[in-house]
């Protein structure tokens, strides 16, 4: 039974701190909470795609939306979500995917992946109900280590969906990993061709 004990003491331990990150979860959700409301970003995203539709242009009324509201990404977004913008198929993707980043992630680094999940338990529930795609992104990007062309092109997609990903070439660069970077530029001219009649319109928006 005494050899049990420091077993059972590591687990006691796990457990305590696991419920003290949940509690910083809570604390952080209620610190945001007021800038949250159901589906909030799908609709902009949703506003996006009608503008697309309509007007030939994502960007066409983001200067009439508030600053929190308006459409900032590329194209691609705008243009998928007629497809999948319906809410419960939007919700289901999303799930899916923080679904699968989380397996991944316990798999690759085992319990201890769950602390920092836990610890922005608030920030991931916000992203849930306001109806964000970054659920998707951290599905693609919990790729780049697992599979060399899949990770790649997948790295590519999430650059064209909210351009900051492009930071993860340079975990590819510190591994000298050049075929992936190839088929990173290759996935990402190719995404680049298919927006192409909307890029000068991101260009003009940004600029």
């Amino acid at each position: 039974m005494l050899a049990c004990l420091p077993m059972f003491a590591k687990r006691l331990a796990l457990i305590v701190v696991l419920l003290g990150y949940g509690v910083l979860a809570i604390l952080l959700l209620g610190f945001m909470a007021p800038g949250t409301f159901i589906g909030a970003d799908l609709a902009v995203y949703q506003h996006a795609g009608r503008d697309l539709l309509q007007h030939g242009n994502p960007y066409y009324s983001t200067d009439l939306a508030g600053y929190t509201f308006q459409y900032r990404y590329p194209p691609l977004l705008a243009m998928l979500i007629p497809v999948l913008g319906w809410p419960p198929l939007w919700y289901a993707l999303l799930a899916a995917a923080t679904g699968a980043t989380f397996l991944i992630g316990v798999r690759m680094a085992g319990p201890a992946y769950l602390l920092p999940v836990i610890v922005l338990g608030g920030t991931w529930a916000q992203v849930l109900l306001n109806g964000n795609v970054q659920p998707v992104l951290m599905f693609l990007l919990v790729l780049v280590p697992l599979r060399r062309r899949t990770g790649a092109i997948g790295l590519a997609v999430a650059t064209m969906l909210k351009l900051h990903p492009v930071l993860g070439l340079v975990w590819y660069a510190s591994r000298r990993d050049w075929i992936a970077i190839r088929w990173y530029l290759g996935a990402t001219v190719i995404l680049l061709i298919i927006q192409a009649p909307w890029m000068g319109q991101f260009l003009t928006y940004y600029t």
